[in-house]
């Protein structure tokens, strides 16, 4: 097998049970709705928008459910200030197949909820955002860009350099990213000394961001925070196999539970013991945080 298709088999594997376990999914799609009906309000009261078509790039956006959210987002400020129906023309940058090819599924037919209020194309190119960068045409701009929980795959200042050039004037972008003491940064920062994280080698929080907008000059926006819960239980049960799956997710490692020597084992359940809450029926919840940084292009 392809070291690579094996180990976005093993990605999606793990993701998935971290979805059956969490309220994530909702919890971002409606955070990110919120986060581009704000940002296209704030980038288009002034109306000075070269193009009638919205464009928007959306990188790393694996099924597509927070591209259709956030394009729902984007629509509904523009509903607030114009009678006929937005027309987005959204470009989506996604390495996996896969992931493509369910985006592609879950738009044929586009959602009534979507269309109702927006004229929506699409445009799909299955490669990463650096040889996306390579071969767009320089012309092409965009007027916004978003990140969802995929920024961590890639060195954050190249990535944000390269979107800011393909902003169009008054335009933005916006991360989603991790506050610095919650839950993935911090075990990211316990995990990074002892083991190889592999292609997630850094969990970028708000306050890297920050500093490389101020570094860049960039005029940026620091957002609401938004918090989900994820059920953890079954990685403290030693024969679950959606527990060892789970812990792999959370530790960015194969087999860690069968891998990592004891002592270090130990060290990680403890810490995950200290980070969760105990419900009422027993369950063990952490309660990861979301917030946004927002980038803006001057006009």
């Amino acid at each position: 097998m392809d070291p690579s298709t094996s180990k976005e088999n093993l990605y999606l594997t793990t993701w998935n049970v971290y979805l059956k376990n969490s309220t994530y999914t909702k919890t971002m799609t409606d955070f990110v709705e919120e986060v581009a009906s704000h940002v296209t309000t704030k980038t288009t009261k002034d109306g000075l928008r070269s193009s009638p078509v919205f464009r928007v790039l959306g990188v790393g956006s694996g099924k597509g459910k927070t591209d259709l959210r956030i394009l729902a987002g984007i629509a509904k400020a523009f509903g607030a200030t114009q009678t006929k129906k937005a027309a987005l023309h959204s470009v989506v940058v996604e390495p996996s197949a896969e992931m493509i090819e369910e985006f592609k599924t879950s738009v044929s037919p586009l959602p009534q909820s979507l269309a109702g209020v927006a004229d929506v194309s699409f445009e799909w190119h299955e490669m990463t955002l650096q040889k996306f960068s390579e071969c767009f045409p320089q012309k092409e701009s965009f007027d916004m860009i978003h990140f969802v929980a995929s920024l961590f795959y890639m060195d954050a200042e190249s990535a944000l350099s390269c979107c800011h050039q393909k902003l169009a004037s008054g335009g933005a972008m916006f991360c989603t990213i991790a506050p610095e003491e919650s839950f993935f940064p911090k075990i990211s920062r316990k995990l990074h000394a002892k083991i190889d994280l592999g292609s997630a080698k850094k969990i970028y929080t708000e306050v890297d961001l920050v500093n490389i907008a101020r570094k860049n000059n960039w005029e940026y926006e620091e957002l609401w925070k938004a918090n989900y819960l994820c059920d953890i239980t079954c990685c403290f049960d030693e024969s679950s196999k959606d527990g060892s799956i789970l812990l792999d997710f959370l530790t960015h490692q194969r087999d860690f539970r069968a891998r990592a020597d004891q002592a270090f084992y130990n060290e990680i359940m403890d810490f995950l013991g200290e980070e969760s809450i105990t419900d009422d029926t027993g369950r063990k919840l952490i309660e990861p945080e979301i917030s946004a940084i927002v980038i803006y292009k001057e006009q």
